[in-house]
C-alpha cells in the first residue's frame, strides 16, 4: 500500500475545490503562453556553482512555452557544443 501525499495548505489543492454553480467548468486549461519574437526577449544569464564546485549556466528571463523553450535550448546546445536541458522554466 502506498502512501498518500500530505498537503501543506488549502492552496496546494489547485484552485477551486467544490462550488455549488452548476455552470462552472473545473476542467478549464490555462492559456498557452504567447512567446515574444526573439528581438523582444529580454534574457538573463546566470553562472551557478554546485557541489564540489561544479558550474552550471541559466538562461532566465524567457517568454514563450515549454516548446519554444526546448527549441531554444537545443539550439544554444548545438552552438556551444554543450550539453544541458530545459527544465523548470529557467
Amino acid at each position: 500500500m502506498s502512501k498518500q501525499k500530505r498537503l501543506g495548505s488549502l492552496s496546494d489543492l489547485g484552485g477551486l475545490v467544490f462550488s455549488t454553480n452548476p455552470e462552472v467548468n473545473l476542467k478549464s486549461e490555462p492559456d498557452p503562453a504567447e512567446s515574444l519574437a526573439p528581438e523582444k526577449q529580454s534574457l538573463r544569464i546566470w553562472l551557478e556553482r554546485g557541489k564540489g564546485g561544479k558550474e552550471s549556466t541559466l538562461v532566465k528571463g524567457f517568454i514563450g512555452s515549454d516548446s519554444d523553450l526546448e527549441a531554444l535550448a537545443k539550439i544554444l546546445k548545438n552552438k556551444c557544443a554543450a550539453g544541458g536541458n530545459a527544465k523548470d522554466g529557467l
